[in-house]
């Protein structure tokens, strides 16, 4: 006798809707979501985080994943560059100019007045200080300046060393002003919400990393994700787009070198300390790249590689940002300057050796590398040149006629 409405009940089809329940109860469900407190909570519950999902990935992977893809999308690509010069980031109460696509807003067609002007306050330095004083921080102590560097790094005791530079930057013709209204509004809440669900990913790869296991499996995952990085797009375009709005062009004082890693942090210092336009980005790069390297810090130096010209981006980066950890982790690598070199180092070390006292947790690995760079050069022309020699003296000694002597 057949029994109406009976439910047949398939165990396959039923396990895999509970594996589908508990997946999205997971934590790596929450992390995908970005939502790391309730990833939080399931460990709080109980939750292993030893569990791994299809990838074969713990929730400490999964973490370092995607906080990596975060950083490599936001300073490797030109994602906050298009949103930032895109048309609804543009304030309809200013006229904009774009130049190299860089939107700079320009209020009126009045000569600057030079006295209150905050970029001709920032450059009252006189030419003859850039010689010994323009990169010691004794002057901001003098002057009680109040720099707004962001990304102080967690292993740095000293305080920042930013200096003053000289009077060597023209102002330009109109008034540079941040894009005022919507556009300054809509830009910040991008940066400043990039930025907490970094720092929300690294906290939980700070937490789960205090279990030795399981910072021992992700060590391999780091490394990985780390050698993934590609070119900073976002840091290139916008130090380059600033050298040639602020670099002079006309009078005796040296233009800046863009290749000088000293000049580029003292632009950055005029800039924050004057609030000009594009220190939102420069705040929020500084930021990103001390959450990189606090990252680092986690598993420690080990982690970190990548190839020579990767490697001299960041370490330009570092020293911009005053990331002093970051910087002594790149430098001290071997082939960190094992191919071309891609910016002037050994300029940056006759800029800083005024000051190589405040300096020398930058100073002395940075000549230390660059010694031992040449060191091994002219052992390898050494070796080519006896390799050479002895060449030709075996020719030499085949070319001779053999005598014969007959008894």
């Amino acid at each position: 006798m057949e029994v109406e409405r009976k439910t047949w009940c398939d165990r396959k089809l039923l396990k895999f809707e509970d594996i589908c329940r508990g997946r999205i109860h997971s934590i790596h469900h929450h992390l995908l979501n970005n939502d790391v407190v309730a990833a939080f909570d399931q460990l709080k519950k109980g939750t292993s985080p030893f569990v791994r999902d299809e990838c074969n990935r713990t929730a400490l992977d999964l973490a370092i994943v995607l906080f990596m893809g975060k950083f490599n999308e936001s300073l490797c690509t030109s994602l906050i560059a298009d949103y930032m010069h895109s048309d609804g980031c543009v304030s309809g109460s200013c006229s904009s100019s774009y130049s190299n696509r860089v939107p700079v807003i320009l209020r009126g067609d009045a000569p600057l007045d030079h006295s209150k002007d905050p970029l001709s306050v920032a450059n009252k330095t006189s030419a003859t200080e850039e010689s010994s004083d323009s990169l010691s921080p004794l002057r901001l102590a003098r002057r009680k300046v109040r720099w707004a560097i962001p990304n102080r790094s967690h292993c740095y005791q000293h305080g920042y060393n930013m200096g003053l530079c000289n009077n060597n930057m023209t102002p330009p013709r109109r008034a540079l002003t941040t894009k005022g209204g919507r556009g300054t509004k809509h830009t910040r809440a991008l940066l400043d919400g990039r930025l907490r669900r970094m720092k929300a990913l690294l906290l939980f790869i700070k937490t789960l990393s205090m279990n030795t296991r399981l910072r021992k499996y992700a060590e391999r995952v780091a490394k990985e994700e780390i050698s993934k990085l590609s070119f900073p797009f976002l840091y290139t375009n916008t130090m380059h787009m600033l050298f040639k709005r602020f670099s002079p062009e006309h009078g005796e004082l040296k233009k800046w070198n863009i290749k000088n890693p000293a000049d580029s942090r003292k632009l950055l210092t005029k800039i924050l300390s004057s609030n000009l336009f594009e220190s939102e980005v420069i705040k929020f790069m500084g930021n990103i790249l001390s959450c990189f390297s606090c990252m680092i810090g986690i598993f420690g130096e080990k982690i970190y590689q990548q190839e020579s010209t990767i490697s001299q981006f960041i370490l330009h980066m570092s020293f911009t940002f005053d990331n002093e950890y970051l910087f002594n982790v790149v430098v001290n690598k071997e082939n960190t300057f094992g191919e071309k070199d891609m910016f002037q180092w050994d300029a940056l070390i006759d800029s800083i050796s005024h000051g190589k006292h405040s300096f020398r947790h930058y100073y002395q690995p940075l000549l230390y590398a660059r010694l031992n760079k040449f060191f091994l050069e002219r052992l390898e022309q050494l070796r080519d040149e006896e390799k050479g020699g002895k060449r030709t003296r075996h020719l030499a000694n085949r070319a001779q006629p053999v005598v014969h002597f007959k008894g």
